[in-house]
């Protein structure tokens, strides 16, 4: 009678170790990216009965990093959701984005009027964005000027403005830069007026 040897396996083991890893384990959640500066974010609805623009401009929320920032960007309702004669601002905190606050006494805005566009979010969304980002002027010559932005929301258009803290010359190169921002043509104006003339680029 014939016996069968049944084959013998080898067992085979992994020399090295292979480490585990996961979408959790590797990047950390907890660090925050952040800003140059503090901004707050100001709301005025032009529409609400009684009180003046004072009275009726409400500052909504403040963020100090990137984090904070698209937390609460995205909770804000977009701008077709807005109600027309309303304005929508992102200043450095500790400004009220008035004329009467002394760090724009010798300042002004430079303003561009844009008619209803399927694109106007996204053009507002990088005048915020090169606002907070500091990419309008070369901060290590200075704490910079641009100090604001703001969309005022009209019929049949929107004006998006940049609030600068010093006059059209002084203030040009970030003109400049935050036309690019918007991607306005060379035959679009952005308009400077003083906090008193008026000029374009």
């Amino acid at each position: 009678m014939s016996t069968s040897t049944e084959p013998q396996v080898e067992k085979l083991t992994i020399s090295e170790e292979v480490e585990e890893k996961s979408v959790l384990s590797t990047p950390d959640f907890t660090v925050v990216h952040p800003l140059l500066h503090e901004f707050s974010i100001w709301f005025l609805n032009a529409m609400q009965e009684g009180g003046n623009w004072s009275d009726n401009l409400k500052q909504v929320a403040s963020f100090n990093t990137v984090e904070q920032f698209w937390g609460a960007y995205n909770s804000l309702p977009k701008l077709d959701e807005l109600p027309r004669r309303s304005d929508l601002g992102f200043f450095r905190k500790g400004l009220r984005p008035e004329w009467e606050d002394p760090a724009f006494a010798t300042g002004g805005k430079w303003t561009c009027q844009l008619n209803y566009r399927d694109d106007v979010e996204l053009l507002w969304q990088n005048a915020v964005l090169s606002l907070i980002g500091g990419t309008l002027e070369d901060e290590s010559k200075g704490e910079g000027v641009a100090l604001g932005v703001f969309v005022l929301i009209r019929r049949g258009s929107y004006r998006i403005q940049l609030w600068v803290n010093c006059d059209m010359v002084t203030s040009t190169e970030a003109a400049k830069r935050f036309k690019n921002a918007l991607r306005l043509s060379d035959k679009q104006k952005l308009e400077y007026t003083p906090f008193h003339t008026v000029g374009s680029i």
